[in-house]
């Protein structure tokens, strides 16, 4: 049974007038008791905050004030996680909330984050609204809750992205500032190159090269110099223990056999972008690969990293599918890897699962010429069938024709 047809009654019910109360329940109520429960232990204290978001809070403050926001590279003050690791344009957008007191700041972060993946989902066709609902429960999205990183922002700039893919300049500026707020983005450039989106890819190019380099200005040369080796010392503390190919390898392999594997992975996911790009409904699988790739071939992947996997969902499914409940699987990860074989287990396969629901042909894709093929009989007959009815039909009238 496809994914699609497993969901099939539910899909017919989602056209009644009013929803099954079972339905307001479980895609409505308890996600929005969820929500609103997440939301208070997220600025509540006791343990939970928002990290992410304080920590961009601060980096924001830094820059405004014309300090720093990058910590001295050493693996024990990174390891505490609380330090500005990203490009400086990545506190940009954070200095608005640097001017409001830290509780109105978080209230204010997470519901406008709320409704930007709503948005995403709305501007990629997304129009079933159990969808949001499933999405509401997915651990990843409890994750930003109590962490506040700006994975919901970077799902609305790819919805974004594939709104405006027909026009070039559009489309460039967001890729390039997508691969400038997180590098692992980078697969995003392939799509542009293998889509044959040659003047995008090459004014994303540059204009990503200007958006990581230029803000440096502001915190000194010093700080662009020793930024490799900032990300290098951070993949070396976190990329075992996190949910990436490091991680799985290196529990059960050496740590040469990971680095090696992360290689290949990267090397493998841009043949695979460039040969989806030529196939049927290429762009659409492409963008998918890239989207799904760059979350699994990302030195170090966190949970709430998975927000992203909604994009490729939502534009191989806009409708009520399986394959929306597949990453509910993340709830047995404990939202952590911790280098524990079963935990990364789940965060390696879900994304291969989201990977093949998401890039494989769709079947409403599928042209007559298409479906012949795939039953010669069938295609044979009803080209039988047409002939006779045609030859059968000299005398029916134009509007029969």
């Amino acid at each position: 049974m496809g994914l699609d047809t497993a969901f099939g009654d539910l899909q017919t019910m989602s056209t009644r007038r009013h929803p099954a109360p079972w339905q307001v329940a479980v895609f409505a109520a308890i996600p929005a008791i969820w929500i609103s429960s997440a939301t208070v232990l997220a600025t509540g204290g006791r343990g939970w905050s928002v990290t992410d978001f304080l920590t961009f809070r601060a980096a924001a403050s830094d820059l405004l004030q014309g300090r720093s926001p990058y910590p001295h590279v050493d693996p024990s003050v990174l390891a505490a996680g609380h330090s500005f690791v990203y490009p400086p344009i990545a506190a940009y957008p954070f200095i608005p909330f640097a001017a409001l007191p830290a509780h109105v700041a978080i209230i204010v972060y997470l519901i406008a984050s709320l409704v930007a993946i709503a948005l995403a989902l709305w501007i990629v066709g997304v129009r079933d609204w159990r969808v949001l609902g499933v999405v509401m429960l997915w651990e990843p999205v409890l994750m930003w809750l109590l962490e506040g990183p700006i994975e919901p922002w970077m799902l609305l700039l790819l919805a974004i992205a594939w709104r405006w893919r027909a026009h070039t300049v559009r489309l460039a500026a967001i890729v390039a500032l997508l691969v400038a707020l997180k590098l692992f983005m980078w697969p995003l450039l392939v799509w542009l190159l293998a889509t044959r989106r040659i003047r995008a890819f090459l004014a994303s190019a540059a204009i990503t090269t200007v958006l990581i380099l230029v803000p440096f200005a502001s915190v000194g040369i010093e700080a662009l110099r020793a930024y490799p080796h900032l990300l290098q010392t951070l993949t070396n503390v976190f990329g075992r223990t996190s949910f990436s190919i490091l991680g799985v390898l290196d529990s059960v392999a050496s740590s040469r056999v990971a680095e090696l594997a992360t290689v290949g992975a990267a090397l493998a996911l841009i043949g695979l972008i460039a040969f989806l790009a030529s196939r049927e409904d290429g762009d659409r699988r492409a963008l998918s690969a890239a989207v799904v790739g760059a979350v699994m071939v990302s030195p170090i992947v966190w949970g709430h990293y998975y927000v992203l996997l909604a994009l490729p969902i939502a534009l191989a499914r806009p409708r009520l599918s399986l394959l929306w409940f597949a990453p509910l699987v993340f709830w047995g990860t404990g939202a952590a890897a911790l280098g524990e074989p079963d935990r990364l287990a789940i965060g390696v396969l879900i994304p291969h699962v989201v990977l093949v629901g998401t890039c494989r042909r769709r079947r409403s894709d599928y042209g007559d010429e298409d479906r012949a093929r795939e039953r010669p009989e069938l295609g044979a007959l009803g080209a039988a069938l047409a002939q006779s009815t045609g030859s059968g039909s000299g005398s029916a009238s134009p509007a029969m024709r």
